[in-house]
């Protein structure tokens, strides 16, 4: 019987145990598929969100490489959630940092037509203070329809309960690294297929054509500086080498000023739409007799200080970081960088920069020191600045450049950023309350397209009328003086959207001398690095060793990768080009055309008087720490209130963007 009962109870147990290991096995394949599966609908979903379910459906048929590859990407990222307790949840807490980058980028690509790259986020502090201006009303539906299906999804996961057994977590170890394999397996075959296409100058058809997920990874690994191929000293010094030798510079040199338009570009190249009136008859006028043409620009719809430093250092922005803005990137904060300001302070010019926007906006305040500039001055530092409409008229930049070439006993080198023409444009356009000089007559478009692009038109208008201004005067000088005017990037505009995209990365510039003693001819395009050596060149000018490599090689078969090497060798590189020293040093820049002083402190009752000079309407009095309401009286008054009479120390602080100072006066007390 004892063995008998012994037989019987071993048999069911023995029966159990396996039973228990094959129902486990099996629950453990099953998690084993669906951690296989859910990276390619989390995939899917970001492209949804990024580009919404026509196109992501259309991405996922017409591109089925692309989208595996946005799978694995995901696959290989979302493996860590394995080890936590409840793998589900984690993977949603995961993801949803993806699901908002994805919405970012889907904003960033309404609203200056070029999607979300990790650059922006250097640049966040400048986005978030302009960002109010972006938000239209399909914009917050889809912002409110993410938040609510978000917070539905991370309520349904956590209350989402799943039977429970134990992984030992060598089983958990192996999914990791099965996840891991086929995740980084897959992107590694399907990249060996070909099946990733990088355009270069065009990010948002780059986006379109190798995802959300892996496009947006690849910005941010590309932020980790990688020196070129063969890049030695030995390269270098070839480089070096064969420059051909700098020209001596004629004596009499004249004024240089250089202007940076904001988003304009021809609006009659439009098809389907006429105006009432030529949009730019001041701009096409100098388009059509001077030397002019295009220039081939790194960026879309926004990303201003992209261009502006191809521009002034004749860099390719396209071996940086994709969108990387040099100013707030950290690259330019490690010091001086050669621009054409270092190049004319070398050569004895006053160099100043102008911009009637917010100084602190790309951190341009902190950032214009190591470009070489004496002075800066921004809408913090000026009177008289429009600020009826979006953004400040440009009209006030003409009085600007005339103050300080007038300020100066030196020759001047001007750089100057104008803004009147910044977006968004409004999708809402009132003829009865809006006097528009310039009609826009269109059926081909929906209305609230051509609605933007009258407002655009109307701001458009008011920039042509400030370079007709700004031409006359110059022509009006008796000092020779050089005019050179490009425009940043075209502007983002729904009526712009099918124009192909070559064309949307060109923008018109032209170059004029009050003593017509410069070649006029159109047509003549080339890259934006390359303008201020045409410019130079054009006035049989020289200096510094990136517009002398442009004039030695440009025209070679190499040219390109002999720019990648020189540059990333000045930028990050070990020195080889300039024997491992830094040419120059950081200016003592001068924020404002004239320094802000106070001259006297007087108390009337309840009023705080400060006498002196360089105040704005930006200008705010600090007894002590504290702000004092202020009232902007002129250029050498302000008035504040205060409760009594403190014998506290006055500083007058010009305001900027977050209420950060720009400028600040040296403190004032008076004797006791």
């Amino acid at each position: 019987m004892a063995s008998g009962n012994l037989g019987i109870k071993i048999k069911p147990q023995s029966h159990f145990r396996i039973n228990k290991h094959t129902n486990y096995s099996k629950e453990l394949w099953v998690n084993v598929l669906v951690c296989l599966i859910v990276p390619f609908i989390v995939a899917f979903g970001l492209e949804f969100i990024a580009r919404g379910l026509k196109e992501a459906m259309y991405f996922t048929k017409e591109y089925p490489k692309s989208f595996l590859l946005n799978g694995f990407l995901m696959m290989a990222l979302l493996s860590p959630a394995i080890f936590a307790r409840r793998a589900h949840l984690a993977a949603a807490l995961w993801a949803l940092p993806w699901a908002l980058a994805s919405f970012a980028s889907y904003v960033l690509s309404k609203v200056r037509g070029v999607p979300f790259i990790w650059s922006d986020l250097y640049s966040m502090g400048d986005g978030m203070s302009i960002a109010s201006q972006y938000l239209t009303k399909p914009i917050i539906l889809r912002l409110g329809a993410l938040i609510v299906l978000g917070g539905v999804l991370l309520v349904v996961f956590y209350k989402l309960k799943f039977k429970r057994y134990t992984i030992h977590w060598s089983k958990k170890l192996f999914i990791f690294f099965l996840l891991i394999i086929v995740g980084v397996g897959g992107i590694s075959y399907l990249k060996g297929q070909k099946v990733v296409q990088i355009i270069e100058w065009d990010t948002m058809q780059s986006y379109k054509r190798n995802g959300f997920a892996y496009s947006f990874m690849g910005s941010f690994l590309s932020t980790f500086r990688k020196a070129p191929e063969q890049y030695s000293k030995e390269t270098i010094e070839e480089i070096m080498a064969g420059m051909n030798e700098a020209p001596v510079d004629d004596e009499d040199m004249p004024n240089i000023i250089m202007v940076q338009l904001e988003g304009v570009f021809d609006p009659t190249t439009l098809k389907g739409v006429t105006y009432s009136g030529d949009p730019i008859p001041n701009i096409r006028k100098y388009l059509n007799s001077t030397y002019s043409g295009r220039i081939q620009v790194p960026t879309l719809g926004g990303g201003t200080a992209r261009t502006e430093f191809e521009v002034l250092a004749g860099i390719n922005m396209d071996y940086l970081s994709p969108g990387e803005i040099p100013y707030n990137s950290g690259m330019v904060n490690k010091g001086p960088i050669e621009t054409l300001a270092y190049i004319f302070k070398d050569k004895g010019y006053a160099t100043t920069g102008i911009h009637n926007f917010e100084g602190n906006f790309y951190s341009r305040h902190t950032a214009f020191k190591n470009l070489g500039f004496d002075k800066f001055i921004s809408m913090e530092t000026m009177n008289n600045v429009d600020r009826s409409k979006d953004y400040p008229k440009d009209d006030v930049l003409v009085d600007y450049i005339k103050k300080s070439l007038e300020s100066t006993s030196e020759k001047d080198f001007i750089f100057t950023i104008a803004v009147e023409t910044h977006g968004p444009y409004n999708y809402e356009y009132d003829p009865l309350k809006t006097k528009s000089p310039i009609k826009v007559i269109s059926n081909a478009y929906e209305k609230r397209a051509i609605d933007q692009l009258q407002n655009y038109i109307d701001r458009l208008h008011g920039t042509d009328a400030f370079v007709g201004a700004l031409a006359d005067y110059i022509d009006s000088l008796t000092e020779e003086t050089i005019l050179v005017v490009y425009s940043d990037h075209y502007p983002a505009l729904d009526v712009l959207e099918d124009v192909g995209s070559e064309d949307k990365y060109q923008t018109p510039y032209f170059i004029m001398s009050n003593m017509n003693n410069i070649v006029k001819r159109q047509h003549h395009d080339m890259e934006a690095y390359q303008l201020g050596t045409e410019m130079l060149e054009l006035i049989d000018m020289s200096g510094g060793i990136m517009n002398n490599f442009h004039t030695t090689y440009r025209e070679e078969e190499d040219y390109l990768v002999k720019l990648e090497q020189l540059q990333y060798d000045m930028l990050f590189g070990k020195k080889y080009s300039t024997h491992k020293k830094n040419l120059y040093e950081p200016t003592i820049i001068q924020l404002g055309l004239e320094q802000v002083e106070i001259e006297d402190v007087t108390y009337e009752g309840n009023q705080i008087v400060i006498t002196g000079k360089g105040f704005t309407d930006s200008s705010h009095i600090f007894l002590g720490d504290k702000l004092i309401e202020t009232e902007f009286v002129s250029e050498t008054k302000l008035i504040g209130q205060v409760d009594k009479e403190e014998n506290k120390p006055v500083v007058i602080k010009q305001l900027g963007r977050n209420d950060k100072a720009i400028v600040a006066s040296e403190a004032f007390k008076k004797a006791e």
